[in-house]
């Protein structure tokens, strides 16, 4: 993806002081995916990848400020298609840059701050006009269903307030219901695994929608109050239980468990907040980021709470950062037990 301009950050204190200035190399791959996605959410079949990103301009500052970024989508035989992604694409970085400016006494630790972000024109190179070796990353294509959500729609709870320009997301009771008791099961450790499912395009409204169809318990794992972390003989396991499904289906993401009843006194973590709606992580955003890059991907936390209940949130990729999400539990007619209740109702019951 072409990019003629470095990014440099401006961090200033509430008062507008320039507190310091910090040059980025932005990890441009989750604008990338985000931007494929997007364009097959639009309609287009096979995009052939994106062939630049350029810079908008700030509204009230202009340039060399930005609002934010397009990432130009390339296209058989038309013009490409520009997909825009918001200027706090940057937050992270900022926030790693402003941790420098406290070691060195120009922020004070806790203290407010704003940043800008200032796109500057790459010098040209004087030897661009040699001949040299290209290579151009052609994204496989996603496999992409057609069918209808009616079905899916009837009797579905809701968990969360659906944002605006997200994908609707589809997860079975039943399953939420698996991982749920697993994660009782785990006790005080950490357990997880694989969502699995189709990604399809409703035949009614023409966007597309996730459907997780089950999940694949994750074995070979080693795990402790804190953390988890998969194997190569967990991705094996998984890898094989899909193909004795054989049902073509996807690795949607992942989900996994927060035993915040069995943390110690020095995890500080607010449960009435924090814990009951779920967070990722540094190292969970970590595992997404490394394996589950594509933007229709998602990662369920599942939350042990001391009334004995057990709380379930989803994260997802939005504008190319992981943000909170809000997801349908499907049920059958037949169905019977516990009714879930929505995340910002109450806890899941089972």
């Amino acid at each position: 993806m072409e990019c003629k301009y470095r990014f440099v950050l401006e961090l200033r204190k509430s008062d507008d002081i320039l507190a310091g200035v910090a040059e980025v190399e932005p990890d441009w791959e989750p604008a990338r995916e985000w931007a494929l996605f997007q364009a097959l959410r639009a309609g287009e079949a096979a995009p052939l990848g994106c062939a630049a990103l350029e810079p908008l301009w700030h509204g009230a500052f202009g340039a060399p400020f930005i609002g934010g970024f397009r990432v130009m989508v390339a296209r058989d035989g038309r013009a490409p298609l520009g997909i825009d992604v918001p200027a706090r694409y940057f937050a992270a970085l900022a926030s790693l840059a402003s941790s420098a400016l406290v070691r060195n006494g120009k922020l004070q630790e806790g203290e407010t701050f704003q940043y800008r972000v200032a796109a500057v024109p790459v010098e040209p190179d004087s030897a661009s006009d040699a001949p040299r070796f290209t290579v151009r990353a052609v994204p496989k294509a996603l496999e992409v269903r057609s069918r209808t959500t009616d079905e899916l729609r009837q009797g579905a709870v809701a968990f969360g307030a659906p944002q605006q320009g997200d994908c609707p997301v589809f997860i079975p009771r039943e399953t939420l219901l698996e991982v749920a008791y697993l994660t009782r099961s785990a006790g005080a450790r950490e357990t997880g695994g694989v969502l699995v499912g189709h990604v399809s395009r409703d035949s009614a409204t023409e966007d597309l929608f996730i459907e997780v169809t089950a999940q694949i318990p994750a074995l070979h794992t080693t795990a402790d109050a804190t953390s988890l972390r998969f194997t190569s003989d967990t991705w094996t396991a998984v890898r094989a239980a899909l193909a004795l499904r054989r049902r073509h289906e996807l690795m949607l993401g992942w989900w996994h468990s927060h035993p915040a009843t069995h943390w110690s006194e020095s995890v500080k973590v607010d449960e009435a907040n924090a814990v009951s709606l779920g967070f990722l992580s540094q190292d969970d955003r970590l595992v997404h980021r490394t394996v589950f890059a594509p933007a229709h991907t998602v990662a369920l936390v599942m939350t042990t709470l001391s009334s004995g209940d057990v709380s379930a949130a989803l994260f997802g990729w939005r504008e190319g950062l992981l943000a909170r999400r809000a997801f349908s539990v499907t049920t059958t007619p037949d169905a019977t037990g516990e009714t879930i209740v929505g995340a910002d109702a109450g806890a899941l019951k089972t």
